[in-house]
């Protein structure tokens, strides 16, 4: 799995300084491998390479996607073939290796040499035990990381890791995501942690530190191609909120999304309606509804949909007729499964709330009085819901 999604993130304890290990002594025969340094330094630049085709990750290199999957396949093939004498070296490569969605194999191997030396077992060990799921194990040896000691492409790494084990105490993880964030600026990591830094602070309803994150993840990375699933959760997040008038709100978010390309943006407001119009968010709706029309091309897919949560809401009021004229001019086959059914059944209850209804009167047929509005709206919503429920199996 790749770093952006759940990073395979780990950290070593504070500091037990390197021991040297002893030089082991030159071959006496002639051999046609390469002298230890050039294959430890060719082991350093492939990962290295690897680092680099995930920063382009970040930046939308779409091309980098499939060049990192064989790269991966290609580093774990050499480090599983490699000496293991030279474990000591390549400690802090192969932790950056495993936490960048690296074989596990490779990192059991190391840990099996004698060349490895204190501080940087410790390290190993703890990527190992992140990448088992072994939380408690991991964090136990997070928790005395001074991570500030680490070297530049590996300090973020690690604090990014930390973030994800302490996912329980938001304070602490928001220290390291930060630390992430200030460490490896222009990274798949800073890429990362910003996204998990406003993401938490969007479900935690903190406002201001929310927007300054995400502000400053739409300047630095508009285009990530991580960046589909990241506005889904936060589209839900936002729409969860409680507002009194979402409107001053949105034009917040606005500011922030008006540094992304346009499709990108119609994506956002058109989750953003979704989101908002299933947690009942009436005006939110309306409005991303409101600015998805204005990106969408009046044929398109999304300008349909667009049309359909702007008038989603108001087919009940006072001028229900002109709504439900908009309701009837979308053309059907541009929804979704599920919308096409929310159309039809926002046209029957537009229509039937306003209808001459009628029930029966102490069992006398001929004596009818009309039925109550509310009565009338639950029972078209329960019939409404069964539709939703039809579309979504």
């Amino acid at each position: 799995m790749a770093l952006a999604f759940l990073p395979l993130l780990c950290g070593p304890t504070q500091a037990e300084e390197p021991e040297n290990s002893p030089a082991m002594p030159l071959p006496e025969t002639v051999s046609s491998a390469p002298p230890r340094s050039e294959a430890v330094l060719a082991s350093q630049l492939l990962i290295e390479t690897l680092f680099r085709l995930q920063d382009e990750s970040a930046m939308g290199v779409a091309q980098s996607l499939p060049r990192q999957k064989d790269l991966l396949t290609e580093i774990g093939k050499q480090l599983l073939e490699a000496e293991v004498e030279d474990a000591d070296d390549l400690a802090f490569h192969i932790a950056g290796y495993a936490l960048s969605g690296g074989n596990p194999e490779v990192v059991d191997r190391f840990l099996a040499s004698a060349a490895l030396t204190g501080g940087k077992r410790r390290l190993l060990e703890a990527c190992a035990a992140y990448m088992r799921g072994d939380r408690d194990a991991a964090l136990s040896i997070f928790s005395a990381v001074a991570i500030s000691s680490l070297p530049a492409f590996l300090s973020g790494r690690i604090a990014l890791a930390r973030a994800v084990t302490l996912a329980d105490d938001q304070s602490l993880q928001q220290r390291d995501l930060q630390y992430a964030i200030a460490a490896m600026p222009g990274t798949l990591v800073e890429e990362s942690a910003l996204r998990r830094s406003a993401l938490g602070f969007a479900q935690a309803r903190k406002e201001e530190p929310f927007f300054t994150r995400l502000d400053r993840y739409c300047r630095r990375f508009p285009n990530s191609l991580y960046g589909e699933p990241f506005w889904e959760d936060i589209t839900g997040a936002f729409a969860a909120w409680e507002f009194k008038d979402p409107l001053p709100r949105l034009e917040r978010l606005k500011s922030c999304v008006r540094k992304l390309p346009e499709d990108r943006r119609s994506a956002v407001y058109l989750g953003l309606a979704r989101k908002a119009a299933l947690a009942g968010q009436q005006q939110l709706t309306q409005a991303a509804a409101g600015e998805l029309r204005i990106l969408a091309d009046p044929g398109s897919s999304e300008y349909q949909t667009a049309q359909l949560y702007a008038n989603l809401y108001a087919v009940a009021t006072a001028d229900d007729g002109r709504r439900l004229e908009a309701l009837s001019q979308i053309v059907q086959d541009k929804l979704d499964p599920v919308e096409k059914s929310l159309l039809m059944a926002a046209t029957t209850i537009g229509r039937s709330l306003n209808a001459p209804l009628s029930k029966a009167n102490g069992g006398n047929s001929e004596q009818q009085e009309p039925v109550p509005l509310l009565e009338r709206g639950d029972a078209l919503l329960r019939e409404a819901s069964g539709l939703l429920d039809q579309a979504r199996s």
